[in-house]
């Protein structure tokens, strides 16, 4: 009877992770169309737009900030991380959204994207589609 009981939870173990590990191989494909989460992604979802890796690779200090419609520097900050929580950093300058909503047509979050790849050495992702 002991052994039946081991058995069924051994079962519902591996049921379990077979669906946890379903469900995060369709958020991983959704967000970066792929489900290979260990590797940099071909593209990026993120703020509603799409953003394409150019197999660029730059120096932090190469990378420019935004800009404010009265010409301030908007500042790089860290927007996320690829793959959620436990990845690497990727890094933006966030168009502030009292700019980016009045605007005609609405403007992105960002240009452009940047996933840390390596000590002072970034990915660089492009938004996909333009404004």
């Amino acid at each position: 009877m002991h052994s039946v009981k081991k058995a069924h939870a051994t079962v519902l173990v591996a049921a379990l992770g077979l669906i946890g590990a379903t469900a995060i191989s369709g958020s991983t494909r959704a967000t970066y169309g792929t489900t290979v989460w260990w590797e940099a992604p071909r593209r990026i979802q993120w703020c509603d737009r799409a953003y394409i890796q150019q197999g660029t690779h730059i120096s932090r200090d190469r990378i420019q900030p935004g800009e404010a419609t009265d010409g301030t520097p908007i500042p790089l900050t860290t927007v996320g991380r690829v793959p959620p929580r436990i990845g690497r950093p990727l890094l933006a300058s966030v168009t502030p959204p009292q700019q980016r909503d009045f605007a005609q047509p609405p403007l992105p979050c960002a240009m452009g994207l940047y996933l840390w790849d390596g000590p002072d050495d970034y990915l660089v992702y492009s938004l996909s589609g333009g404004p």
